[in-house]
């Protein structure tokens, strides 16, 4: 019986390494696309935590908290801050800019906070921001202490650094007073 199976084998020796390939290679899209799935959750995790948040709050019917953009009044932060169990509130307003660095064209998300409330991780290097024009950016996008730069005709200033804070792939995080992020986006 085994000589059998094994003579067949070799007969169809095409036909068993293509099967064995193309099952390697479902298994293999099965792995990649968990494994996307998981990232792309693990970023959103560490936005959150990030911030000095453990949860996101969202209006009613808002499809989702970072893809889509759904404002809610800031004053809502100071009712959901009310809520038991609730130690602190704050609003934050993520949103998509470009910025011309260079030759290159530097995509990142803003996360817009109000000063000395959730929203801004501390930084590795440098200081939180204290006042509106003052950021703290992410070290993928190449900026150095002091440097100033210009989104949407507002000046500018990086003010800190940290590192891996990414979001959507890889994007890297911008930390903005709300106040900026409101005239940029509004």
């Amino acid at each position: 019986m085994w000589n059998i199976m094994l003579r067949n084998m070799q007969f169809r020796a095409r036909q068993l390494l293509l099967a064995i390939v193309g099952t390697a290679l479902v298994f293999a899209m099965a792995l990649l696309v968990t494994g996307l799935k998981e990232a792309f959750k693990t970023e959103g995790d560490r936005v959150v935590e990030s911030i000095g948040g453990d949860a996101w709050v969202l209006p009613a019917g808002a499809a989702r908290p970072f893809t889509g953009f759904t404002p809610m009044q800031a004053a809502d932060a100071d009712r959901i801050g009310a809520v038991p169990g609730v130690r602190r509130a704050s609003p934050v307003l993520l949103i998509q800019q470009n910025l011309q660095k260079g030759a290159d064209i530097k995509q990142f998300v803003v996360v817009g906070h109000k000063i000395g409330g959730l929203g801004e991780p501390p930084p590795e290097e440098g200081r939180r921001a204290h006042r509106p024009g003052e950021v703290v950016a992410d070290r993928k996008l190449g900026f150095d202490l002091g440097e100033k730069f210009t989104l949407s005709g507002r000046r500018l200033t990086a003010v800190g650094l940290v590192s891996d804070k990414t979001f959507a792939g890889g994007t890297p995080l911008v930390y903005l007073p709300i106040e900026d992020v409101q005239d940029l986006a509004f």
